[in-house]
């Protein structure tokens, strides 16, 4: 893959040389444990940059001792009395089983995961070694810090008798939210790994590699959300901090999670072949901005920025949502030229993001109207917008030096699906 970035640098022109929660009631007499978090499918597609070569020594027990401290300091923003998890009710598989409802609690379950547990003895916290581990291979230490850090909004959910009330999906993304406002604390003060701005980048891809399958129902009992839920729910907090968080018990999030809607679109996963997909998004291109930027003049060829076996190539690894992605970037960049925008730096390539994020809203929102005037008749297919998310993370960590960007890639053009081409100032 590594041609098809060094051709995407042009389209980019970038200055660049210098489980989690949510038992069926919350309670019972042997404990509920929160919907165990497993690592999605989606884990190849996120080759973001890798952790920092100097490694913080921070273990699991630094970060609770952080998250507790945490808590008792925003107990007020979700009007709890907090109240620390106590040791013996901090384990691992590798530890004696602690009490639940009377009976040793079965560990066993937690394989491959970690889970807040509403234990009648007090809320648990547990998890596998290994999982953890991976989350550190894969992210680094922003990982681990990343999952503890959704557990403990989950326990915050117990202590307030609220776990179980609403959608799974629903607590799951007010849970990444959470982990959303500490991880930002964490950034300010420069705790462990978050000193390094890569870090903001690996939380979160952590959040987008622990999404729902492509397709999921979201009101299954045991609903995460799809990518795009789990990493809006994460910036969200990261942004607007614990109270905008607890916000969502009287003000529930857009869910972007729907069910694949034939036997066809479940068997394909909801990807069109490339040459397809190709053609619906090129008609649907020069359709929209022409009309919606003035004087604008579409690109003489799809590909001339973009080398079309590369881009095949991607689409066969992520899925058919990098084409309007990639595509999108380079119709959004013809659209900076036809309005006498530098198409230069960082700050360009994140309108670009947006711009690309309010063409993919318009489509969305004609599908919710259930009103497709559009003349190319495209719509979004179940992982789109997971994919759009992964696409732009991979190109933002191939070619950005500066960690930190993806993320603001990623909600530049989340702010685009959720507004409007005005919003991205073009």
């Amino acid at each position: 893959m590594r041609r098809f970035w060094a051709v995407l640098a042009a389209l980019m022109c970038l200055a660049v040389a210098t489980a989690c929660g949510g038992g069926d009631d919350g309670g019972g007499d042997e404990g509920e444990a929160a919907n165990a978090e497993e690592e999605s499918p989606s884990d190849d597609e996120m080759e973001i940059e890798e952790a920092p070569e100097e490694e913080v020594d921070l273990d699991e027990e630094d970060v609770i001792e952080v998250l507790q401290e945490f808590w008792e300091d925003h107990e007020d923003e979700v009007e709890l009395d907090f109240q620390e998890v106590e040791e013996d009710r901090i384990v691992t598989l590798d530890d004696e089983p602690p009490i639940c409802g009377g009976t040793p609690l079965f560990l066993e379950d937690l394989v491959g995961n970690a889970a807040a547990i509403n234990c009648p003895e007090g809320p648990t916290i547990a998890w596998d070694p290994e999982y953890l581990e991976d989350r550190e291979d894969d992210f680094g230490e922003a990982g681990p810090a990343v999952t503890l850090s959704h557990e403990f909004g989950h326990i915050v959910q117990i202590q307030q008798g609220i776990l179980g009330q609403q959608l799974s999906v629903f607590q799951e993304n007010q849970a990444d939210c959470y982990a959303g406002a500490f991880i930002a604390e964490q950034v300010e003060e420069e705790f462990g790994p978050f000193a390094d701005p890569v870090s903001i980048d690996l939380a979160m891809g952590a959040r987008l590699s622990s999404a729902d399958p492509v397709g999921y129902d979201p009101e299954a009992e045991d609903a995460h959300g799809s990518g795009f839920d789990r990493v809006r729910a994460f910036q969200d907090g990261y942004n607007q901090g614990v109270d905008y968080c607890y916000g969502y018990l009287e003000d529930p999030p857009f869910i972007d999670e729907i069910p694949f809607g034939s036997e066809e679109d479940l068997q394909n996963e909801g990807n069109l072949p490339f040459d397809e997909v190709v053609d619906l998004v090129v008609d649907d291109l020069e359709w929209w901005f022409e009309e919606n930027v003035d004087d604008f003049e579409e690109p003489d060829d799809p590909f001339e920025l973009v080398d079309e076996d590369d881009l095949e190539e991607l689409h066969a690894d992520i899925g058919d949502g990098v084409v309007p992605t990639i595509l999108g970037l380079t119709w959004a960049q013809a659209a900076q030229e036809a309005v006498d925008e530098d198409t230069d730096g960082e700050g360009a390539f994140l309108q670009r993001a947006c711009v690309v994020g309010a063409w993919l809203g318009d489509i969305l929102r004609d599908q919710q109207d259930d009103v497709v005037e559009r003349p190319s008749g495209a719509s979004l297919s179940p992982g789109d917008l997971d994919e759009a998310i992964s696409t732009m993370v991979r190109v933002t960590s191939e070619e950005m030096h500066e960690g930190g960007v993806a993320f603001e890639a990623v909600f530049d053009m989340r702010q685009g699906v959720f507004g409007s081409l005005e919003d991205c100032r073009l």
